[in-house]
């Protein structure tokens, strides 16, 4: 299941995963812009945006697509082997669940690549700004 929402909204959607079985995989394709979509909490103590999102939605989360512009996800995916094909990370908790939204990336047209756990994600945000373990705001 993919979720393209403004990352603010994820607890808005969260009743649409109550008749979804526990183990299904969630791509989470948000970004955390809170000067568009509104504050997050948590994220802005220092949570990374897609381990919160993962405690909101109560299944296993792949981030993923979230590294590249609209205008590239939609022009510039092209079959596995082609030279200068772009590659995008991909970060999940769960092996399993990276390996789902690793094979989805490279059906799009992407070559995969592993960004470990959701703990590390925040490297694939647009800001690519470390959480501050202080709890201040970044």
């Amino acid at each position: 299941m993919v979720l393209s929402v403004p990352f603010a909204r994820i607890p808005t959607v969260v009743g649409l995963f109550a008749a979804v079985p526990s183990e299904t995989v969630v791509i989470d394709t948000s970004n955390y812009f809170p000067h568009l979509n509104g504050h997050v909490d948590a994220v802005d103590r220092g949570q990374v945006e897609s381990v919160w999102a993962a405690g909101q939605l109560g299944r296993p989360v792949v981030k993923a697509w979230n590294a590249a512009l609209a205008g590239t996800l939609e022009t510039r995916g092209v079959p596995a082997g082609t030279p200068g094909r772009i590659a995008l990370p991909v970060a999940a908790d769960s092996i399993q669940a990276r390996r789902v939204g690793m094979r989805l990336v490279d059906e799009s047209g992407f070559d995969p690549f592993d960004a470990g756990a959701l703990a590390d994600s925040w490297r694939q945000q647009p800001t690519g700004s470390r959480p501050r373990a202080t709890g201040t705001a970044r």
